[in-house]
C-alpha cells in the first residue's frame, strides 16, 4: 500500500496558498456584514428622527440654537452611518481599494461615536450593534492581504518561495 508523504515545504505551501484564499473572503465578509449594520443603523435612526425626534425636539424647550443644533447632530449621525455603510460596501467588492492603515483609520469613525454612545447613553442595543460594527472592520483590516503579497496565480505559476 503506498503511502503520501508530505514534506514541510509542502504543508507551508498548502497552509500559505489557503490564507491567501480565505483572507480575502474573510475580509469581504466582515466588511460586507459591518455595511449591513452601518446601513440599517443610519437608515433607522433617520427614521426616528422624521417619525418622532424632530417633533419632540420642537415641543420641549431647547429652543433656537441648540434645538436646531440638536436636529443636525441627529441626522449628521444617521448620514455618518449611510456613508460607512457605502464605504464598506465598496470595500467589500474591491477590497484591494484601500490600504490596511486606511481601513484601521476608518474603523476609528465608528469607534469615536461608539465610545461617546457608552460614555453619555450607557449600554444598549444601538451602541453594542455599533461595537459590533466597529469590531467588524478593525477584523477586517487585520485579515487583510497585504499590498505587497503576491497574487494566488502568481503564486501557483512561480511556486511559493519558503
Amino acid at each position: 500500500m503506498a503511502r503520501l508523504t508530505f514534506s514541510s515545504a509542502t504543508a507551508k505551501t498548502v497552509l500559505q496558498l489557503y490564507g491567501d484564499i480565505m483572507k480575502p473572503v474573510i475580509s469581504r465578509a466582515l466588511l460586507a456584514s459591518s455595511s449591513f449594520i452601518f446601513g440599517l443603523g443610519g437608515v433607522l435612526h433617520a427614521a426616528a428622527f422624521f417619525s418622532k425626534a424632530s417633533s419632540l425636539i420642537d415641543s420641549s424647550s431647547v429652543k433656537g440654537f441648540f434645538g436646531h443644533e440638536l436636529k443636525v447632530l441627529w441626522l449628521a449621525d444617521s448620514t455618518t452611518l449611510i456613508c460607512l455603510a457605502l464605504i464598506c460596501a465598496f470595500l467589500a467588492f474591491r477590497p484591494h481599494a484601500v490600504s490596511k492603515p486606511m481601513l484601521f483609520l476608518i474603523s476609528l469613525v465608528p469607534a469615536s461615536t461608539t465610545a461617546l454612545l457608552y460614555t453619555f447613553l450607557g449600554a444598549f442595543y444601538a451602541a453594542h450593534l455599533l461595537l459590533l460594527g466597529t469590531v467588524m472592520v478593525f477584523a477586517a483590516a487585520v485579515t487583510m492581504k497585504t499590498a505587497g503579497a503576491h497574487s494566488l496565480k502568481a503564486q501557483l505559476a512561480d511556486g511559493v518561495s519558503a
